[in-house]
């Protein structure tokens, strides 16, 4: 799998979401997938999801990873080193 981007995000900033957002989208569109239906508000609510869900578990903040998998782009989050 390719790594398209590294990122931290803290749970309220949403200005890091929305980058994140961009480089999703882009990657998705690059690797040929259907971005028309994919909304801001939606991805803002699954990062800020998964942040708490790791902080809940000790987490610091969460770090996220764009990658292709099966053809697909993901999203994918870990706790923040």
């Amino acid at each position: 799998s390719v790594a398209y981007l590294q990122q931290q995000i803290p749970a309220a900033d949403r200005d890091a979401v929305q980058a994140l957002f961009r480089r999703y989208s882009e990657a998705k569109r690059a690797a040929g997938e259907d971005v028309s239906k994919l909304s801001k508000a939606a991805f803002e609510k699954v990062v800020t999801k998964q942040v708490n869900a790791l902080k809940s578990k000790g987490a610091a903040g969460a770090q996220f990873q764009i990658e292709t998998k099966d053809g697909k782009v993901v999203l994918k989050a870990a706790k923040a080193k």
